[in-house]
């Protein structure tokens, strides 16, 4: 995880830059080792755990666009560079293979073919010079060694001796050079030379570049990671913030059924012994009115074994009457029983019938809801379809207007043109009156706008509309504008005048009938 400041919270912080060149700040942190390479000492072990533990720095957003701008600029010079290596090695090829052309005429190898010679030198040099320059961008680090270096001073060495072998024996015996020519060996050594010192100082700019470059790439890396890691750690965040409202919701409307649940639980217990109550009430009624029945017919039977005592035949009599009166009384507690029975069963069937008229007006309540959500649907329906019939009658009464009023505008245009003065002065008015006539001008245009649908259908000109109302053609273009943005901004205005002009084709449409 990011321990160090983030690229979002340190990029407006300044960026110091050394006098001469900005130099980045290189990611610092720990880094993964080798697990082959590293010793597993106890030394080792506590230097990773203390590296662990410092927070990791990663480059600024500034640093990084300094660093991407710092490459392509390194990268441009370096193909300038290889530009100018390889232009001035083509300008020295052309010096060479003519004076090694002109050295194997000399010695006998014909001109058609004697160029051949030091052009396959020189392009074999310049192929290796340039792919050593390219490995050397491409690859940190590389050297060229080999069969890369043995070609690379083959061709320069061939090159230089056919250009100088003249100077350096110029007469003609191969050994200790005796009679050199200086001159001559500088004129025809100064190319050769400059091209392979140029093509290994190329390799070298390489190289730092490459090696630039690459310490480069790791500022824009470091900055990369950051806000990787800053976006993983928003992540992160927003997924434990998003779990925890998950859990949260979830306890909540655990915590609210389980409620729910406890208070239906409760509910029916409550009703469950209100029931056990009633019944138990019900029971010790019953069984005391059965002892106060067997208490009569003790007493009663005491009564009888008393008068049996007095007189025989009255205590037949009695017994009898005992008998029967007990019998009564028995059969007067069992219906009494009974009746509490009956009672008890009948509060049983008005709690349930009352249970099932409340579900029934639940169900009522519902039926109502969805009455009521049906002819909302249909008032809206019914609406929409006398909007469409309004506005079908209004665009048949413009079409019959546009038959059947185009003489009467024309008409009332020139009985109205009288109105306007020769030279074109305006009546003078108050205020008030002016801002009246202007908005009655602005109603009678808004009124012919919907009724011809549109500025450009109308059947006169803003002269004669402004004549109208005895005023200039400026005054009633005016208020032809005017009309127009009214209707596009204000919709009970619309409304009214189309209300308005409904009325008039109708009227118009009748006239015509009519007449």
């Amino acid at each position: 995880m990011n321990t160090g400041p983030s690229p979002a919270a340190v990029q407006d912080k300044p960026h110091t830059t050394a006098p001469t060149r900005h130099v980045p700040a290189q990611p610092t942190g720990p880094r993964p080792t080798s697990a082959a390479k590293a010793p597993h000492t106890s030394a080792n072990q506590n230097q990773q755990a203390e590296q662990a533990q410092r927070p990791v720095v990663y480059a600024t957003k500034k640093e990084a666009e300094l660093a991407r701008r710092d490459i392509d600029r390194l990268n441009q010079l370096a193909d300038r560079n290889q530009n100018w290596v390889m232009g001035i090695g083509a300008v020295a090829l052309i010096f060479t293979i003519t004076n090694v052309t002109l050295f194997a005429v000399d010695h006998g190898i014909p001109l058609h073919i004697a160029w051949i010679l030091d052009l396959v030198v020189n392009a074999a040099l310049v192929r290796v010079l340039y792919t050593d320059g390219r490995l050397a961008l491409l690859i940190p680090g590389y050297k060229p060694a080999g069969w890369s270096l043995a070609l690379r001073y083959f061709a320069f060495t061939a090159t230089w001796a056919m250009n100088a072998w003249t100077s350096l024996f110029p007469d003609g015996h191969f050994g200790i050079p005796r009679h050199v020519d200086p001159a001559g060996l500088l004129l025809h050594s100064a190319l050769p030379i400059l091209v392979f010192v140029m093509a290994e100082y190329s390799s070298h700019n390489r190289k730092r570049t490459t090696d630039q470059v690459t310490k480069l790439q790791a500022v824009i890396d470091s900055y990369e990671e950051g806000v990787k890691a800053e976006q993983a750690a928003a992540k992160a965040e927003a997924d434990r913030k998003r779990e925890a409202e998950n859990a949260r919701r979830r306890e909540e409307d655990e915590r609210r059924r389980r409620e729910e649940a406890e208070e239906r639980e409760r509910e029916r217990e409550a009703e469950r012994l209100r029931f056990e109550r009633e019944t138990k009430l019900q029971q010790l009624e019953l069984e005391r009115q059965q002892a106060e029945v067997r208490a009569a017919a003790a007493e009663a039977e005491a009564r009888a074994a008393a008068l049996k005592a007095n007189a025989e035949a009255d205590a037949v009599a009695a017994a009898e009457k005992a008998r029967a009166e007990a019998e009564a009384a028995r059969i007067a507690a069992e219906t009494e029983a009974a009746i509490t029975k009956q009672r008890a069963e009948y509060e049983l069937q008005q709690q349930a019938r009352r249970d099932e008229e409340e579900r029934q007006r639940q169900e009522e309540e519902r039926r109502r809801a969805e009455e009521a959500e049906r002819k909302r649907r249909e008032a809206a329906e019914k609406l929409r379809r006398e909007e469409e019939e309004r506005q079908r009658k209004l665009r048949e009464a413009a079409a019959a207007a546009r038959t059947t009023t185009p003489a009467a505008s024309t008409a009332q245009d020139d009985e109205e043109d009288g109105n306007v003065t020769s030279d074109g002065d305006v009546v003078q008015m108050s205020r008030q009156e002016r801002h009246a006539l202007q908005e009655r001008a602005i109603q009678e245009a808004a009124v012919e706008l919907v009724i011809w649908g549109g500025k450009e259908a109308l059947p006169f000109t803003t002269a004669q509309f402004g004549a109208r109302f005895d005023r200039k053609p400026r005054w009633g273009g005016l208020r032809i504008n005017d009309a127009v943005a009214r209707l596009e901004s204000d919709p009970a205005f619309k409304a009214k005048v189309e209300e308005l002009a409904l009325t008039r084709m109708e009227e118009a449409h009748g006239r015509a009938q009519n007449g």
